[in-house]
């Protein structure tokens, strides 16, 4: 038994028909295979693999990177107003 696979880009737009065509060469001759599929509506077939194109990973990064530069942005904000007071205590205290 032979498994064959094909793999259709996302951007695919139903309907369409994806036609997968298969060649085994060896001492015995040549054998083909060939299979269709028909995409009709919505997205392709859920077939349980991961897409190529990882968005999880993306999607978890970039709000954890913002939260991150709001968080450094905060402390350097309250070190600039810690500053600015203890050098107006000091000023004043002259």
């Amino acid at each position: 038994m032979f498994e064959i696979e094909a793999r259709v880009p996302a951007d695919v737009v139903p309907p369409i028909n994806v036609t997968n065509t298969v060649t085994l060469n060896s001492d015995q001759g040549t054998r083909t295979a060939l299979t269709s599929i028909r995409i009709t509506v919505g997205g392709l077939p859920n077939t349980g693999e991961h897409p190529d194109v990882v968005l999880n990973e993306t999607g978890r990064t970039l709000p954890l990177f913002m939260v991150g530069i709001g968080v450094m942005g905060g402390l350097f904000m309250a070190w600039r107003k810690y500053r600015a007071l203890r050098s107006k205590s000091e000023n004043t205290a002259r």
